[in-house]
């Protein structure tokens, strides 16, 4: 059986604040980008300078996340996430 990785969650309300917080994680093998709770999401930014893998995510409100824009706007993030090389 492969070890057990640890996924640290972060958000925060800009995207400095979520590299911030990002960059504050010491203990974990891949860090969980919350993008839903940022107000000026720059996928970029957020990817930019990491040290570890991480999981993009963008949870809408109708699944408990804070995203209020449209289906499409919410893909559209996340694919831009794919293409700049996030893991998951």
């Amino acid at each position: 059986m492969p070890p057990a990785q640890l996924c640290a969650t972060v958000t925060g309300a800009t995207t400095a604040e979520l590299r911030s917080r990002r960059d504050a994680i010491e203990c974990a093998d891949l860090v969980e980008l919350r993008i839903d709770t940022v107000t000026d999401p720059d996928i970029a930014g957020a990817l930019e300078g990491r040290r570890c893998p991480v999981l993009v995510t963008c949870r809408p409100v109708w699944e408990g996340g804070h995203f209020g824009g449209t289906e499409e706007e919410r893909r559209r993030l996340l694919q831009r996430a794919c293409e700049l090389g996030a893991e998951w």
